[in-house]
């Protein structure tokens, strides 16, 4: 993806210098689009790999790549005149609806992976984070999606209405690379440390029928009592990055069975079933005078909580109050 802006804008600035190829559309934005989805796409699914399957999203790249070479020496865009009524007018047309179409779906296309994404990490984690969440990524998007929005508006003016006000001030083409600048930028710091989060299968199942899953009412409701006596004897809240994996582990049982018993016999997800635990040893120990020299704060990491804010807004959510007003309550 880096690299096809780098490679995009190092050929803009040629045909500038140069003024050669200069009626050339700019084809490679075409693979953008098809790019930020695949990389989403990556780092929700378990071993992702690039296949025949996924050159299909190049498909309008590939077939103006192609076109553009055989045209390569005609003034394919007519930079003076967009609607010039020529030979190449339906090319010039179709370049521009592919153009934004291709950008724009599948801009959408990673906004709701993304989304997906966010509402089933709460049967897997415990635990917030931006690598998790990837509301890094959904911010850099909207950049993307921001940048070609104006480039369409600023280019439809330009074509229709005042191009003397572009030629003195800006061009659209221009307007576009910095803001692919800026997001170019952003997806290099956020994305260098961003790992592959969990297998999308792991969360195709979120709700499953389960009716067929083989674990039977009485079962569920033996696991459920094991399930709270783990929780209240070993603990294992206490550890900050505690998965429904883990947690099925220590219960010995199948993560798609414990997912069915928090979800069906308890009615809360796993992310929100945990923090109840860890809410309730964060108000034990508030209230224990042998803890009464520690911060808040450090009460909080040592009953699983890695986040100040995360905790901060469960407490509140579960109790009414802050935790300090907790404390001062408890004192008085």
């Amino acid at each position: 993806m880096l690299f096809s802006i780098a490679v995009d804008m190092s050929f803009t600035l040629f045909k500038e210098k140069t003024l050669f190829f200069t009626e050339i559309p700019p084809v490679l934005p075409l693979a953008f689009g098809p790019l930020v989805y695949l990389y989403v796409k990556s780092l929700i699914t378990k071993n992702y790999k690039f296949n025949y399957k996924s050159l299909l999203h190049f498909i309008p790249f590939t077939v103006f790549m192609l076109t553009t070479l055989i045209f390569i020496d005609k003034p394919v865009m007519q930079g003076n005149n967009f609607f010039e009524n020529n030979r190449f007018l339906p090319f010039r047309i179709t370049y521009s609806i592919t153009f934004f179409g291709v950008n724009t779906v599948y801009s959408i296309l990673s906004f709701i992976l993304i989304n997906k994404h966010q509402k089933n990490i709460k049967d897997i984690f415990s635990y917030t984070s931006e690598k998790i969440t990837l509301n890094w990524l959904k911010i850099v998007l909207f950049s993307f999606i921001t940048t070609y929005i104006i480039l369409y508006v600023s280019g439809l003016c330009y074509i229709t209405e005042n191009k003397n006000f572009y030629t003195g001030n800006i061009n659209p083409v221009e307007l576009s690379y910095i803001g692919l600048t800026f997001f170019a930028f952003a997806f290099s710091f956020f994305g260098f440390k961003q790992l592959a989060v969990f297998s999308e299968k792991e969360f195709k199942d979120k709700k499953p029928k389960y009716l067929s899953s083989g674990l039977t009412k009485e079962d569920a409701e033996k696991y459920s009592e094991q399930l709270k006596n783990i929780m209240n004897e070993k603990k294992p809240y206490l550890n900050e990055k505690l998965t429904i994996s883990d947690l099925a582990n220590i219960l010995n049982i199948s993560r798609h069975h414990l997912t069915q018993i928090i979800n069906k016999n308890l009615n809360k997800n796993f992310y929100n079933f945990v923090n109840e635990y860890r809410i309730e040893e964060v108000k034990r120990m508030l209230l224990d005078d042998k803890k009464k020299h520690y911060s808040i704060l450090a009460i909080a990491y040592e009953c699983g909580f890695n986040s100040k804010s995360t905790f901060n807004t469960l407490f509140k959510k579960y109790t009414g109050v802050t935790p300090s007003e907790y404390r001062k309550q408890a004192q008085t």
